[in-house]
């Protein structure tokens, strides 16, 4: 590698770069994120009960809805 390419970096976390062979002897380039996850916090989005929403709506003459 040329020097000019390689960066040294020190951090607490870290997402190990993984070199996997396919069927075809192809090198496929992966990315381990399991430490990472384990160190993040996990955003509490529940999902919401149908009946509340259908009361919520009940009524209404419009409904917008987001994917």
């Amino acid at each position: 590698m040329r020097e000019s390419s390689s960066l040294s970096i020190t951090t607490l976390w870290v997402a190990n770069i993984v070199p996997v062979r396919k069927k075809n002897g192809e090198i496929r380039i992966c990315v381990d994120f399991r430490n990472l996850n384990q160190a993040s916090l996990k955003d509490n989005y529940p999902l919401p009960i149908m009946d509340q929403v259908l009361q919520a709506v009940t009524g209404s003459e419009m409904l917008s809805m987001l994917d």
